[in-house]
């Protein structure tokens, strides 16, 4: 709704989405930077490393569940896509043309109160802290089964049967994980740091490991022995190179960027 009533020019949508191009870097944080950190959220974050085990949480088993999984991959890909998308027309077409600067996520709040008033903010705002909240539940419980597996196969003596799986959440290495990054960063709160840097570092070098986790996936996935009828076909080791040459391109020219400034 917010971006329909923003009134967006329907040939600069297209124009974006089909000739796509970098605008000048305009403050602290150059384009080049931000594109390689949403190109590190998305493809190289190691969060889907944790996709697997909410694939066993599920009991999606075997290959009996495809569908199920294939569905609801792509109807979660396609939401972030659509909201994605659509945020940045509403943003485009509110905010350049009122000069209103962005500086982190409160400023959002300016472009729904805009085209939607006083609910539109309550709106943005309910779903600004949904969208944290799921995450932070996703990312705390995902990545504390990573670090407990890793943990238990560090071990000399390491378990893998169907009573492990069932009693991970009461290891002592994924409850200490869970309190641990839940807590610490509260210091925040009482602080005035801002670490917008931080975020945009951590996330643009993610996009590093895209070049060093899709060839072992095309590997993996294009084995017959392993994959059988489902090795992958051309269309998604197409789409899967052109990820990689994305991530390549992207690492290379902010590398060419820092090394010029």
């Amino acid at each position: 709704v917010a971006a329909v009533l923003s009134k967006p020019d329907p040939t600069e949508i297209l124009r974006g989405a089909f000739i796509p191009s970098l605008p000048q870097s305009d403050g602290l944080y150059s384009s080049m930077l931000i594109l390689m950190a949403l190109v590190g959220t998305m493809a190289g974050s190691l969060t889907n490393l944790t996709y697997a085990y909410y694939i066993d949480e599920k009991g999606w088993k075997n290959t009996s569940h495809l569908k199920e999984q294939r569905f609801d991959l792509i109807f979660g890909v396609t939401c972030l896509f659509l909201m994605g998308a659509l945020l940045q027309i509403a943003s485009a077409a509110i905010a350049h043309p009122r000069g209103i600067e962005l500086k982190g996520a409160i400023d959002l709040l300016q472009i729904f109160a805009e085209v939607q008033g006083t609910i539109g903010s309550v709106i943005f705002g309910l779903g600004l802290w949904g969208a944290a909240f799921s995450t932070l539940l996703g990312t705390l419980i995902g990545y504390g089964f990573v670090v407990a597996d890793l943990s238990n196969f560090a071990s000399k003596t390491p378990t893998v049967n169907d009573s492990y799986r069932e009693n991970k959440r009461k290891h002592p290495v994924y409850r200490a994980c869970i309190i641990f990054w839940a807590i610490s960063p509260l210091y925040i709160l009482w602080t005035g740091v801002s670490p917008i840097w931080l975020v945009l570092i951590v996330n643009a070098m993610f996009v590093v490991l895209v070049p060093v986790l899709t060839p072992a996936l095309l590997k993996l996935t294009n084995d017959r022995s392993l994959m059988g009828k489902y090795k992958n076909n051309w269309a998604t080791n197409t789409t899967l190179l052109l990820m990689l040459l994305v991530a390549l391109y992207v690492m290379l020219s902010n590398a060419m960027e820092w090394l010029q400034s």
